[in-house]
């Protein structure tokens, strides 16, 4: 189980527990998109898993609208400075 800690034990018997966690963004394929697109939407997918906590997500539309508006909302506010 990937969440389960680990504990890694050194030649100096030195003993570090380790946690490690992933996220996955999985886009399915979808008729006339570039693979540059088909990219991006995984992407889009990886921090939305990311940002509930590290999951598996798999792409959805409404993702790149929510993305899309994040990034204006982020330019909106370096302008400002």
């Amino acid at each position: 189980m990937l969440r389960a800690p680990t504990a890694l034990t050194f030649d100096d018997a030195a003993t570090v527990v380790v946690e490690a966690e992933a996220s996955a963004g999985i886009a399915l394929p979808a008729l006339r998109r570039s693979w540059a697109e088909q990219l991006n939407c995984a992407d889009i997918a990886l921090y939305e898993a990311k940002r509930i906590g590290g999951s598996a997500v798999i792409f959805d539309q409404s993702m790149y609208q929510r993305s899309r508006a994040q990034y204006r909302h982020s330019q909106d506010r370096r302008t400002v400075r």
